[in-house]
């Protein structure tokens, strides 16, 4: 699985120089995932190399054969709400189109996707969590948020609202962020990545 450079440091298969350690956590991840839910947070600082670990990761679920949804904070959009939802919810159209009316219309609205009253928060971090229910039914679904301190304050309360109620093998959720965020897996400079943009 694992080749080795011509300075004696691991390669993965993704590309990842001297990422073997935390290439194995996260199929670990993976696989307790696929057996009672599991969510993963990904944190250090900028440029080493979470998006490239994020991206093996998504890579290693869909040779799984998981569903993969990507979404990933945008600096320029952390002001409007539900901006980071809505890229996830982009990928699930027909599942969005199966939720009952009760479930999908506060969606919709909140995204800008339809019209109608404003729905009440609880109503739309419900919605969020019936489409991602409704996506998995078919086969494991893997979510994976990059950059989550960019993403908008709503989108990061039902990102955690359905992460939180992931109860079961159908789902999963890979998320990555700098800063003060709660260390789950740390990543640290001390490795280089290549083949892929440092994230």
């Amino acid at each position: 699985m694992w080749a080795k450079s011509g300075t004696g440091m691991g390669v993965g298969q993704a590309g990842l120089v001297g990422r073997e350690g935390e290439l194995a956590e996260l199929a670990a991840f993976l696989d307790k995932a696929g057996m009672d839910g599991a969510v993963l947070l990904l944190t250090g600082d900028p440029g080493v190399g979470k998006t490239a670990l994020l991206d093996a990761t998504a890579e290693l679920a869909v040779a799984k054969g998981v569903r993969v949804v990507r979404g990933s904070g945008v600096e320029y959009e952390t002001d409007i709400s539900f901006a980071g939802l809505h890229q996830l919810v982009g990928s699930l159209p027909d599942e969005l189109g199966r939720l009952p009316r009760s479930m999908r219309e506060p969606l919709e609205v909140a995204l800008g996707l339809g019209a109608g009253p404003a729905p009440s928060r609880i109503a739309v971090l419900n919605a969020a969590l019936s489409l991602f229910d409704e996506a998995a039914k078919e086969r494991p679904l893997l979510l994976v948020v990059d950059d989550l301190h960019a993403v908008d304050r709503a989108s990061r309360a039902a990102v955690g609202f359905v992460a939180r109620r992931l109860g079961g093998p159908p789902h999963r959720a890979a998320r990555s962020a700098s800063g003060g965020v709660r260390r789950i897996l740390p990543l640290h400079r001390s490795v280089g990545v290549r083949g892929r943009a440092a994230g």
